[in-house]
């Protein structure tokens, strides 16, 4: 996995002509950066969500014949 500092870094570079128009290239490859990390946790989460019971399921499970 890309470490934080060395997505920050590539980030400053990839926007640094922005300079010019006076932004700021650091706060800018900040945001994208927590932005994309972002994305990638919730992905993650998402994918846990699929391996997760049902909840009637788990509710059978717990209590077999009272609910069918």
């Amino acid at each position: 996995m890309v470490d934080f500092d060395q997505l920050l870094e590539a980030f400053v570079e990839i926007v640094s002509p922005l300079r010019v128009f006076g932004i700021d290239p650091e706060v800018i490859a900040l945001t994208a950066s927590r932005m994309i990390r972002a994305i990638s946790h919730l992905s993650g989460l998402l994918g846990e969500s699929d391996r997760a019971p049902e909840p009637a399921d788990s509710i059978r499970t717990r209590a077999p014949g009272i609910v069918d």
